[in-house]
């Protein structure tokens, strides 16, 4: 979300605004050099254009402070409550001029600093442009205290929700290295595990162990059979994209294409990373294919559950597995004779669903907190545009 410059009159000005330029509300100040040799051992932070990275004995600012990327990374706002050291890599805020400093941190968040960087290499910010430009502000300080408490409300159920998420993803990644490596059973469970290759699994059979279609550029179209590419397997679930690729139902044909079914094990043998996979899930189109680096894998429902396979590709360890048998020059790959000589330890089918169920009803928590942080994000975006514009009052 970005706010336009305020314009050049007062007109439809919010009563008790008024338009003033950045270098008036709060000017900014290129920060102090401190190699890393001079850092003392203390707890004052020292804000680089990128955030916190370190502490430091000493600090040249009083808090609370506002500060942004001056080279390098341009764009982000940081808050500091307390005393903070900024870096020669930041834009500081030197004076909030009887301002609201939490007002301004939301105000320099939303105003894109980042279209005012120069410089074809390194990007650098240029501080006398964006001293003038020009916004709106309410005058009260009141209001202004009224907008930061009301977005700080909502920043803080994000970091909350940030917070639960990371929990809740730990607690999966443990339980995942738990129940599918047989360190922890499911009551009613105590068979043995065996080993099979991939390849064993598909009962050594091309049609359910086979890579895409070599689609080039110019076989593709605005609508027709669904390519599906490296892009849309993410580590352990599809991930729907804009600027879908078709080809026709002709070049389906004439180049015998492989169609996708429903259910299949999408496995990109490319990285980053290389190994993971997803399920191939309903995704509107009527048909689909896939990437010639993308390996179609159909192992049969008497020897695996495709879910339970789903999460062992997207473990550590398997990611381990699959780096040292990569090859390639310029992009690294895993090829799919290699893919399918690896071998994973099973228990019985009934087992792997039982552990699969668990694991998804993980995900389907982990994935409705996201929903649900997606949508407050999508509401404060909202917020922030109507406070900062004057168009909802507070006070």
């Amino acid at each position: 979300m970005e706010l336009k410059s305020a314009p050049t009159s007062a007109q439809s000005l919010p009563k008790g605004w008024d338009i003033k330029t950045i270098g008036a509300v709060c000017p900014l100040q290129r920060g102090f050099d401190l190699p890393n040799s001079k850092i003392e051992s203390g707890t004052v932070p020292i804000v680089y254009s990128n955030g916190i990275l370190k502490t430091h004995a000493k600090s040249m600012a009083r808090g609370p402070g506002v500060v942004t990327g001056r080279s390098g990374t341009i764009g982000n706002v940081h808050y500091v409550e307390g005393d903070y050291w900024p870096h020669n890599t930041a834009l500081w805020v030197t004076n909030f001029k009887g301002n609201h400093p939490k007002f301004i941190y939301y105000l320099l968040s939303c105003i894109g600093l980042e279209k005012f960087s120069s410089g074809s290499g390194v990007p650098t910010l240029n501080r006398n442009d964006v001293h003038q430009y020009k916004v709106k502000i309410p005058e009260s300080a009141l209001e202004q205290s009224a907008i930061a408490s009301a977005l700080s409300d909502v920043d803080d159920l994000l970091a909350k929700l940030d917070q639960l998420i990371a929990k809740k993803s730990d607690i999966k990644k443990g339980a995942m290295q738990e129940l599918l490596t047989g360190k922890r059973r499911l009551p009613g469970f105590s068979q043995e595990w065996h080993s099979r290759t991939l390849y064993e699994l598909a009962e050594k059979r091309k049609e359910f162990f086979d890579d895409g279609d070599w689609i080039e550029a110019r076989y593709l179209t605005e609508s027709g059979v669904r390519l599906i590419q490296t892009g849309n397997i993410g580590e352990g679930f599809f991930i729907e994209k804009e600027g879908k690729k078709y080809i026709s139902e002709d070049t389906f044909n004439s180049l015998r294409c492989k169609e996708l079914m429903e259910g299949d094990i999408l496995i990109c043998r490319l990285a980053e990373p290389a190994g993971r996979a997803c399920l191939f899930p309903k995704i509107g189109d009527t048909r689909a294919i896939t990437a010639v680096d993308v390996t179609i894998y159909r192992p049969q429902s008497s020897m695996a559950n495709r879910r339970f396979l789903v999460h062992v590709f997207n473990t550590p360890d398997w990611y381990e597995v699959i780096s040292e048998r990569c090859g390639g020059s310029t992009r690294s790959r895993i090829s799919r004779s290699e893919l399918g000589k690896i071998s994973i330890s099973l228990p019985s089918v009934d087992e792997q669903s039982a552990i699969a169920a668990v694991l998804d009803d993980m995900d389907k928590e982990i994935l409705a907190l996201k929903s649900k942080r997606e949508k407050i994000s999508i509401i404060k975006n909202g917020m922030t545009q109507q406070l900062l514009t004057g168009k909802i009052r507070l006070v």
